[in-house]
């Protein structure tokens, strides 16, 4: 498994390319790191969650009975179950249900998924942006997933949910002042990274991928989120270097939803040509073919997460 830490500060050295910056960049991160994370630690029954799911003798009664202990995250867990992102064919009415018809390993993402979201309930102005921006990717990164079966539409989901969750972060603690407004933040999205690199020394995909894996979210979602900047770096790792394509693709065209409607023949097209849908193997057809189903599942995204 990759070494995030390590990973990170590579990552960061490899972006700045100031080595005279490095000892500024190095001490920044490893200062901010601990407070910015610190302002939200994950819920403590999620935790407990997380922790049942990772025995080997663990029963469904424990893990219900601990989901429980929190309404607001049974409800989430139930409501996420029963979107079409897990594909229900008939509605899931508990919470044992769930775990038998999603299993384990789904039942801890949608526990990540829920839980994380949940952290930032009040949001607005470039926040809200942001959370709704982070939603609309998850959802467009499972059906990508889906239908060009690059990892599992699970994984790519909660990897879109949690992409952008430093930003969130950043705002959220003050550490950084983006002075931009909302319509600026969708006309240019690079505007967020190239502010944190000023003001900081690090950007929101770092702090992102630090602070998921001291959450011990399980791989790769941590290394996709620290590489969706920075996808060359993941080209060591064809698996995840795909999956990094699948989720800056995804990435691309939410901006282009959010930002120019839905006429997508013209973003297609000047897409197909571009690394992302290389790497992948897609072509204009497609692309084309998946668009009305894009633009579905991005509207469902955003109520499922209000």
């Amino acid at each position: 498994m990759i070494q995030l830490a390590d990973a990170a500060l590579n990552a960061l050295r490899w972006t700045l390319e100031l080595s005279a910056d490095h000892n500024r960049v190095n001490e920044s991160l490893a200062a901010r790191i601990g407070a910015i994370s610190g302002l939200k630690t994950f819920p403590v029954v999620a935790q407990k969650v997380i922790s049942l799911l990772h025995k080997s003798d663990f029963t469904i009664d424990e893990i219900t009975d601990t989901i429980r202990q929190d309404p607001s995250l049974a409800a989430g867990v139930l409501r996420l179950a029963n979107s079409p992102f897990y594909m229900a064919t008939h509605p899931i009415t508990s919470l044992d249900l769930a775990f038998i018809r999603l299993g384990r390993n789904t039942v801890r993402e949608v526990i990540f998924a829920v839980a994380t979201m949940q952290l930032f309930p009040d949001t607005h102005g470039l926040g809200r942006l942001i959370r709704d921006h982070c939603a609309c990717v998850a959802a467009i990164a499972h059906v990508l997933a889906s239908r060009l079966r690059i990892g599992t539409p699970e994984v790519m989901f909660l990897a879109g949910l949690m992409h952008d969750i430093g930003i969130m972060l950043l705002i959220d603690s003050g550490e950084v002042l983006y002075s931009f407004s909302k319509d600026d933040a969708l006309v240019n999205p690079a505007c967020f990274r190239d502010t944190e690199l000023e003001q900081v020394g690090f950007d929101h995909s770092i702090l992102g991928a630090q602070v998921l894996s001291r959450w011990k979210v399980g791989a790769p979602v941590p290394q996709l989120v620290a590489y969706h900047h920075l996808p060359a770096l993941a080209e060591q790792t064809p698996e995840i270097s795909s999956m990094v394509s699948l989720l800056r693709l995804a990435d691309t065209i939410e901006v282009h939803l959010g930002t120019a409607g839905t006429d997508g023949a013209d973003f297609v097209a000047s897409q197909s040509c571009q690394r992302e849908c290389r790497l992948l193997g897609m072509d204009i057809g497609q692309l084309l073919k998946l668009w009305p189903e894009l633009e579905a599942v991005r509207k469902q995204s955003i109520q499922l997460f209000s």
